[in-house]
């Protein structure tokens, strides 16, 4: 029988009988306080009728003295240990996506987490990937390498990341947002993966002009025009600066000023030579390149044209005769 009592029956309100000791506090042997032993301290709770306080358990914690329960950390924090005043904030590369976490779990391969994120980890953006768990920051996703499109967010293999499409070039981070936002260059021709270290590789083949965009299945889609011919590299199935000389033209697909042919009936002939030989037909042929040379540095000033001839013959000393 307790002390000062005149029973063990509890009868609330009398206080010649034992009472039951109130939440919030604990009641050890004999206590003779209305208020207990003392209130339950931090980090512990005490429910009704109790005679020592508890401890929090882990992921859970009590932050106020006369606590009458545990309280779960809420996610984005953690405790591991017992008797926990406050719970700790979840580290960076982790998560704690629950109520009452006790220890937190490293970010997958392929997303990450900073502490100013949620408290989920994140997805690496599209044009990355990573194979590593646990990452603290965005930054530190593995850029996609040039020449593949890493269209995916959160990828953590290549082998889901698709070439570079024909006709483009991919630099590092190419996603499905930015895959168009580079053209093969003019006179140049992309295939699939092409990087901006591979995007000079290939020449546009003779006969045949390449604009900017050029693919390899679209290579061959332009034809050099009729009195023009497109050497190796030609931007444009008409370039200007290779239209067939004076006096002759050609058909299409033209490689080279030799596929140019004389006009039928006309009487002379602009040809592409820059040599002069005794013969009379190799000085007609000199004279003429001379002319197209002139032609083709201004060949929208006709006066221009004759002041270079002019210059032209004098300074080479040619004495040209006309057929």
């Amino acid at each position: 029988m307790p002390y000062g009592v005149k029973t063990n029956r509890t009868v609330p309100g009398r206080l010649d009988t034992a009472q039951t000791c109130v939440e919030g506090t604990y009641c050890e042997t004999a206590t003779g306080s209305p208020q207990g032993t003392a209130p339950c301290p931090r980090g512990y709770f005490c429910g009704t009728g109790v005679s020592s306080p508890t401890a929090a358990r882990p992921g859970f914690y009590v932050s106020r003295p006369g606590s009458v329960i545990e309280v779960p950390c809420t996610p984005g924090t953690f405790t591991a240990t017992m008797a926990t005043v406050q719970c700790m904030d979840c580290p960076s590369g982790h998560s704690c996506q629950q109520d009452g976490t006790t220890a937190p779990g490293p970010c997958a391969a392929g997303t990450y987490r900073s502490l100013m994120d949620s408290v989920s980890c994140v997805f690496c953006p599209t044009g990355t990937w990573s194979t590593r768990k646990g990452l603290t920051d965005e930054s530190i996703c593995e850029p996609c390498p040039p020449g593949v499109v890493c269209s995916v967010a959160g990828m953590t293999t290549l082998n889901i990341s698709s070439p570079c499409p024909e006709g483009y070039v991919c630099g590092p981070r190419t996603n499905s947002e930015n895959q168009f936002d580079w053209s093969c260059p003019p006179g140049y021709v992309c295939s699939f993966g092409t990087t901006p270290e591979t995007q000079y590789e290939l020449l546009c083949e003779p006969g045949y002009g390449c604009p900017e965009g050029t693919s390899f299945n679209t290579r061959n889609l332009m034809p050099c025009s009729p009195g023009y011919y497109c050497p190796e590299g030609s931007t444009s199935a008409s370039p200007l600066v290779t239209k067939c000389p004076i006096g002759t033209t050609s058909t299409e697909g033209a490689k080279s000023e030799y596929d140019c042919d004389r006009i039928p009936g006309l009487g002379s002939i602009c040809r592409v030579s820059p040599y002069y030989s005794n013969s009379s037909f190799d000085a007609d042929l000199s004279y003429c390149m001379l002319k197209c040379t002139c032609w083709k540095t201004t060949p929208e000033d006709d006066v221009a044209q004759a002041l270079c001839v002019t210059k032209g013959l004098l300074e080479a000393r040619y004495n040209f005769e006309e057929d």
